[in-house]
């Protein structure tokens, strides 16, 4: 267990890593940097020689020329009513109400190359031509606004006659994002970000002028907000705001912007978060969420000490709120690869590997964790921000990337079996393919750090430093993972200190050598420290020690990821059918996965699961002459190789592992189950799409408390939703609260009513699921082919309301929450189509069927304890005390309860079953009640129930048959007299989903 809680730990405070973000001294007033103590180098000053990185920079600097700035401009010249030059808006979200944010960006991005190195001079000159001809254009535009003074927008506007309307319906609550409003602060905040760093890399002063405009604008609006207004606008997704205008602020001085700055410090969450608990961040949009406490952080860079409105700003909460939220984010929802977030939202705590999907880890998420750990780290010295820093810069930020063709990812998918899936040039122009514009134009503004005469050395990737302020330039050779050592060579003297990282990943102490002479370190804040007088020529020998190490994942002891350095590893699992999907707003994902048995099992000499994971470089073995591991000891055949490399297959980064002791067998599927759909109600983006296209009126939509959408008295919403019209079961999956109960909902699809009433849930959960079955009928009747992201889906329309006869008098309806599914499923077993339900009591082999033996629509298997259904996902089977059931017996495999029996016999599987039956155990016991009780889910409607009895003791005559349904009690058959029949057949009307079958008698036993 020792050894367990080892490799636990090294995950939950290893794992992860990213850059991102303008040079902060150059935001940032110089008295705020000292205050920090280490400071970041100008990124004019570090030239990248790592071949990956130089590659990435060169593809992605090809890519910001290509770009036309008559179309960059198009949106901001048509709002403010000035001649567009023929010039359209790019395609995707750029055409949209959210657009202009890729101009956020791409500002930023261009600002950033401009000053890179690696830049040649013809290429500067045209990024310089293009900053002016941006700036200069939309400085016209702010002139000639046709919204308030210093206002500036590019996004296509509903209405023609107010260009600030998606700010004004934002602040009424109309939130549809095709014809309302997007998240138009999360738009203003890149537009002024990227304006403040053309100012700060490239000086030209009219981009402070154009930036100082919308900051006014900003104030201006935002002082006319009481408190509750503030804190509605805070509500929907606004980026860095705070973060933007403190920069702001920071080179114009004005305290207005400052003040506008606060507007957007959202103090209760970020006192939520320092307060601690469990679940602090469940359903949080991270991407929205992250940027709020960078901002808060950025309050104490700029604030933290200095004079505003005549005070002394004390701001050193806000740093305690950035350092809280960032260790949440790490310890509790962060993978190996240091991304976070299924779906784009932050889940449970510790649930991780129950959310692995094709749509983890959006990437946006880790280019903003690593603004934030890059920041703490100048301010606070702590390693662990390094740590995380570098492992989500190469597992997250490096792999973002296709490396031919520069594009970048949305989601980065953590399940078995995914690929990486890449923008387009001019399609697409996600919020992903936005950030990664900025990533790989600074690539180096990480990888060293200085305070006076000491320099950090933080990344490990060949690059060249010029140190003006010490009058030398240091040259670092290295490449990691191929080797294990860097070398580290001056030009120039001085007196110099140098601290070297001490990553987590290594796997023993660093060996040092200075001119070849070993050199004994003394460790300081988790960096080794090599002092003396350097001069032109010395060279310093750093070697770092690599192994594979495992990582786990906190909510499955089974599952491991693997990492080899600073790199995770992961499976090459092949080409085959690397089939695209759409999800949201045209955001493209990878399809179905593909892979090998996930589970792998131990030989019997590689010992339990935790030994085999302690030695696991022994087992995961490298090549000698490549990055290729191979496992060995298991019964697995699979080659891992760096993530970051990975880009044209399908891989694995975790699988599970048992011990020869625990091998498990994969089952082999009896169904083929698949999701068809899915729509996050609530959050615009998902709902809003090409495929489900949401219809609604009077309806409201929530994101900053999970996210979900409930309708208002007369009020409804509808989505189109895609099924599969081929398959054996339909199901739609809808999450309700708990505190909702006595709320009502109406559910529809199609034009068939599957719900009318109020919510009566009794468990313990605050969130519930319930499944709702689609009748084969409905499908039939209702599906239609819609053509969506330029593919044909087959759809059903969903629909949401309040019933017209509703108990309740409640004026809105219960909420619709999380994610609703649809899934299709597709039995691989022989099935009755006619039979709802078949239950073969007693049974001793539940899983096949022999003569008489039969499967229902809604079950697998032949019998069970009360449940869902391994397939369909059906609730039913026998109800008794889950607590207390016995193993079996030694004549046969039956289930055994607390109160029943099988009996079967012929046990032997294969032989006939019809013999078989279920009975109450306790016939030789006086004065206590017989009762037997089966559950079963069933949609509303009319079927014929049919009940077979035997008395093979002439002890069990007599049997009473109940059926309870929508709070009603109902005799089907009283005190059944066996000797003249052993079979009740009923009619039943459902008129709730679940039904209970109970059978009580005054005789000995009964046997059904």
């Amino acid at each position: 267990m020792k050894q367990r809680g080892k490799l636990l730990s090294v995950l939950l405070s290893g794992a992860m890593i990213l850059t991102t973000g303008a040079s902060f001294p150059a935001a940032v007033p110089a008295s705020a940097a000292e205050d920090a103590g280490i400071q970041t180098f100008p990124m004019s000053d570090v030239t990248m020689t790592d071949a990956y990185s130089v590659n990435a920079f060169e593809k992605e600097i090809a890519y910001l020329l290509s770009f036309d700035s008559e179309r960059l401009l198009a949106g901001f010249r048509d709002n403010a009513g000035l001649s567009t030059n023929g010039a359209s808006r790019y395609d995707g979200w750029e055409n949209s109400l959210i657009g202009g944010h890729t101009v956020g960006h791409y500002m930023t991005a261009i600002a950033q190359a401009y000053v890179n190195p690696l830049a040649t001079d013809v290429q500067k000159k045209k990024l310089m031509d293009m900053m002016k001809t941006l700036v200069d254009g939309m400085k016209i535009c702010q002139q000639n606004s046709k919204g308030k003074p210093g206002f500036l927008w590019a996004a296509t506007i509903p209405n023609r006659n107010n260009v600030e309307q998606q700010f004004d319906n934002l602040e009424v609550g109309k939130l549809n994002i095709m014809t309302e409003a997007w998240v138009p602060w999360y738009t203003m905040h890149k537009l002024i970000a990227g304006l403040i760093d053309i100012y700060n890399y490239s000086g030209y002063e009219p981009a402070k002028d154009v930036a100082s405009g919308l900051g006014d604008w900003v104030y201006n609006r935002g002082s006319g907000w009481d408190w509750a207004l503030n804190n509605h606008v805070l509500n929907i997704e606004y980026g860095g705001m705070n973060d933007c205008l403190y920069d702001l602020y920071a080179i114009t001085g004005k305290e207005t912007h400052a003040a506008a700055a606060h507007m957007f410090d959202q103090t209760r969450l970020h006192e939520k978060v320092l307060e601690g608990g469990q679940n602090i961040l469940d359903g949080e949009h991270a991407n929205t969420t992250i940027p709020k406490f960078m901002g808060a952080l950025k309050r104490y860079m700029v604030l933290d000490g200095k004079p505003l409105g005549g005070e002394t700003i004390d701001a050193s909460r806000y740093l305690q709120y950035a350092e809280a939220f960032w260790d949440m984010v790490t310890s509790h929802h962060t993978y190996i690869t240091g991304g976070n977030s299924e779906w784009e939202h932050f889940g449970q705590d510790d649930i991780l590997d129950k959310e692995r999907t094709n749509c983890n880890c959006e990437t946006c998420n880790s280019y903003n964790m690593l603004k934030l750990s890059r920041a703490l780290f100048t301010v606070t010295g702590d390693p662990k921000y390094m740590d995380y820093y570098e492992n989500t810069y190469y597992n997250s930020i490096l792999s973002s990337q296709n490396p031919e063709t520069g594009m970048t990812t949305y989601f980065q998918p953590m399940a078995t079996g995914y690929f990486k899936v890449y923008s387009s040039e001019f399609r697409h122009f996600w919020c992903c393919t936005a950030t990664g514009m900025e990533n790989f134009t600074k690539l180096g503004d990480t990888v060293y750090m200085h305070k006076d005469n000491t320099l950090y050395v933080n990344i490990y990737q060949s690059s060249v430093l010029n140190w003006e302020d010490q009058n030398v330039t240091v040259t670092q050779q290295s490449d990691f993972p191929s080797d294990d050592t860097a070398v580290f060579t001056v030009k120039g003297s001085g007196d110099l200190e140098f601290r070297f990282r001490e990553p987590d990943w290594r796997a023993d102490d660093l060996k040092i050598t200075v001119n070849g002479t070993k050199y004994s370190y003394k460790t300081v804040q988790g960096y080794a420290v090599v002092s003396g007088s350097f001069k032109t020529g010395d060279k310093i020998s750093v070697t770092i020690p690599m192994e594979v190490k495992a990582y786990g994942l906190p909510d499955n002891a089974n599952v491991y990821g693997f990492k080899y350095g600073p790199c995770v590893l992961s499976a090459e699992l092949g080409t085959a059918n690397m089939k695209q999907g759409t999800t949201g707003m045209a955001v493209s994902i990878p399809a179905d996965p593909i892979s090998p048995s996930q589970k792998i099992n131990l030989n019997k000499n590689s010992g339990t699961v935790n030994s085999f994971m302690f030695h696991i470089n022994d087992y995961l073995v490298k090549d000698a002459n490549s990055l290729k591991f191979t496992l060995k000891g298991t019964d697995a055949t699979l080659t891992f190789s760096p993530h970051y490399l990975q880009y044209q297959q399908r891989y694995g980064i975790y699988w599970y592992f048992y011990s020869a002791d625990d091998a498990v067998e994969e089952e082999i599927p009896r169904a083929k189950v698949t999701v068809t759909d899915t729509v996050q109600p609530g959050y615009g983006q998902y709902e809003n799409d090409d495929l489900h296209a949401m219809d609604e009126s009077d309806s409201v939509s929530v994101t900053n408390d999970s996210t979900y959408r409930y309708a208002k008295n007369g009020g409804h919403f509808n989505y189109r939703m895609a099924v599969d019209p081929d398959a054996a079961l339909t199901i739609l999956q809808v999450t309700f609260r708990k505190s909702d109960n006595g709320k009502p909902i109406r559910i529809t699809a199609g034009d068939r009513v599957l719900f009318e009433g109020d919510l009566h849930y009794t468990g313990d959960s605050d969130t519930y699921n319930v499944k709702y079955i689609i009748p084969k009928n409905v499908i039939d009747e209702n599906v239609r082919s819609v053509e969506a992201y330029g593919e044909q889906f087959d759809v059903i329309d969903i629909g949401f309301s309040i019933p017209s006869f509703s108990a309740s008098s409640a004026n809105e309806s219960a909420k619709v929450c999380d994610f609703i599914y649809m899934t299709a499923v597709k039995p691989l077993y022989e099935y009755d189509s006619s039979l709802a339900y078949f239950v073969d009591c007693g049974d001793h082999g539940t899983s096949t069927v022999s003569s008489g033996d039969k499967f229902g629509i809604y079950n697998c298997l032949t019998e069970q304890l009360y449940g869902a259904d391994k397939v369909t996902g059906m609730t039913w089977g026998i109800v008794d005390d889950p607590n207390d059931q016995y193993g079996g017996s030694g004549t046969g495999n039956g289930i055994y309860t607390a109160n029943t029996w099988p009996d079967e016999r012929a046990t032997q599987d294969g032989r006939e079953k019809t013999a078989s039956f279920r009975y109450t155990k306790n016939q030789y016991e006086h004065d206590i009640d017989r009762n037997l009780e089966y559950g079963f889910t069933l949609p509303k409607g009319k079927y014929q129930l049919e009940i077979g009895f035997a008395d093979p003791w002439n002890c069990s005559n007599s049997p009473t048959v109940s059926l309870v349904n929508g709070g009603k009690s109902t005799a089907l058959a009283e005190k059944l007299n066996l000797a003249s029949s052993k079979t009740v057949t009923a009619p039943l009307t459902v008129t709730d989903s679940d039904v209970r079958i109970k059978l009580t008698s005054d005789s000995q036993a009964i046997n059904v």
